[in-house]
């Protein structure tokens, strides 16, 4: 398997775990006593435990297709360096807008939407140079 292929394997592995662990995050959260809090108010955990599912599934396929890409060694890490590094922004956001009670990250420019400016400046690049490896690779 390249190089690239195994970070972007490993770093959807590690989404996908993190994702489980604010799986159990969120319930212990949502569990007071005999009654349950209500999962409006853990808003930005379930975000966050969602997000950090999808983007290990992104991951892993992208590790599946940076393999028929026609880029060099060096670009296609880079690539999956951006895209792996990119996604703790987005799977951090949520828990920073939670813990800081953030209601509205857009209208408040809070750190969880500095996060997602973050993770958008670096997935998107490091996305484009594998979708551009694939087509060269197909041509």
């Amino acid at each position: 398997m390249a190089a690239a292929a195994e970070i972007l394997v490993l770093g959807g592995l590690l989404n996908l775990v993190f994702s489980f662990v604010m799986g159990l995050v969120l319930a212990q959260q949502r569990k007071q006593g005999d009654k349950a809090v209500p999962i409006e108010k853990l808003r930005w955990l379930l975000s966050s435990h969602n997000v950090s599912m999808l983007e290990g599934f992104m991951c892993i396929s992208l590790g599946f297709a940076v393999q028929f890409a026609d880029l060099s060694i060096a670009v296609s890490k880079a690539a999956a360096w951006l895209v792996v590094l990119s996604s703790i922004f987005q799977d951090c956001q949520g828990i920073v807008n939670h813990v800081r009670s953030i209601d509205d990250q857009f209208k408040q420019k809070s750190l969880g939407w500095i996060f997602g400016i973050v993770q958008a400046l670096g997935a998107f690049p490091g996305l484009l140079m594998i979708v551009v490896g694939v087509f060269r690779g197909r041509a």
